[in-house]
């Protein structure tokens, strides 16, 4: 079984929950050779999205409850710590840079976005669209500082617990996934082994990381 990361449990949780992404996104600056930072995973979810047509499955509440369009910027980490300090460069242009890469706003709102973002982590340009960092991180205890207060943070466990119950209740409808990547077998496997017990899973998911 291939071992996993942070990096799988943050794109599965995005990808059940609707998101369209991208994983391991290098950022490009504008000078040759010049790397700004990388995404971990980038991810867009459209306000229309859903999962089956009479009976759409519910997603993560946070989620459900934006009635917009959401980009989200993830930055996953095993253990518990905060965003990159790269993210918040603004000499960089590191926002910028990202925004520039969705496309989800014009040009001419970028320096606002990106000052929006650089200062809380979370952006509402208009009334359509939400545009937030996401860490995803493993921090029980609430250790880390939380600079950006208004990012979006989601627990390691939260997330194996969201994709335990999605799992569980729609079990006929994800067994049929021979396209999946590897890490999502993984992710299967581990739920098969603990189909009946949401904590088990939780803890052997954790274990491995």
């Amino acid at each position: 079984m291939p071992s996993l990361n942070p990096e799988d449990i943050a794109y599965w949780y995005l990808r059940l929950n609707g998101f369209l992404t991208l994983r391991n996104f290098l950022v490009h600056g504008d000078r040759k050779g010049e790397t700004r930072t990388e995404i971990d995973v980038l991810g867009v979810r459209f306000l229309h999205r859903r999962e089956h047509l009479a009976e759409p499955m519910d997603d993560d509440n946070w989620i459900g409850q934006i009635k917009r369009t959401i980009v989200v910027f993830c930055d996953a980490k095993i253990g518990a710590q905060d965003f990159n300090d790269a993210w918040i460069n603004r000499d960089k242009k590191v926002m910028e840079s990202f925004l520039a890469l969705v496309g989800v706003i014009p040009q001419t709102e970028w320096a606002s976005v990106a000052h929006q973002l650089y200062e809380t982590g979370r952006s509402e340009p208009d009334g359509n669209v939400l545009i937030t960092m996401l860490l995803m991180h493993h921090d029980p205890k609430g250790r880390v500082s939380k600079r950006l207060k208004s990012a979006q943070q989601i627990q390691i466990e939260h997330a194996l617990r969201f994709i335990h119950k999605r799992f569980k209740k729609y079990h006929a409808v994800k067994t049929p996934h021979g396209q999946w990547e590897p890490s999502g077998h993984a992710i299967w496997d581990l739920y098969c082994k603990s189909r009946h017990s949401e904590d088990e899973f939780v803890s052997d998911v954790l274990n491995g990381l």
